[in-house]
């Protein structure tokens, strides 16, 4: 092969390793982070959900033992 050619990879292996490389390293940190804090929100929603609902559930019963009849 010429040397241009074997230049030419050579450059491209430097592309890659030190712009493609990291840049996708980070885009799945970013990623992963974001899938972790995701996870944590819709805990944390499923748990608000259950604090609620049980509470309209509580309101309810209160509500009708208010308006009983004796």
């Amino acid at each position: 092969m010429t040397r241009s050619f074997h230049r030419l990879l050579r450059l491209l292996g430097l592309v890659l390793s030190r712009c493609v490389l990291p840049i996708t390293r980070y885009c799945w940190s970013l990623a992963t982070d974001f899938q972790v804090a995701g996870d944590a929100l819709n805990d944390l929603n499923n748990r608000l959900m259950t604090v609620i609902g049980s509470g309209h559930a509580s309101a309810r019963l209160y509500h009708m033992e208010d308006y009983r009849h004796p």
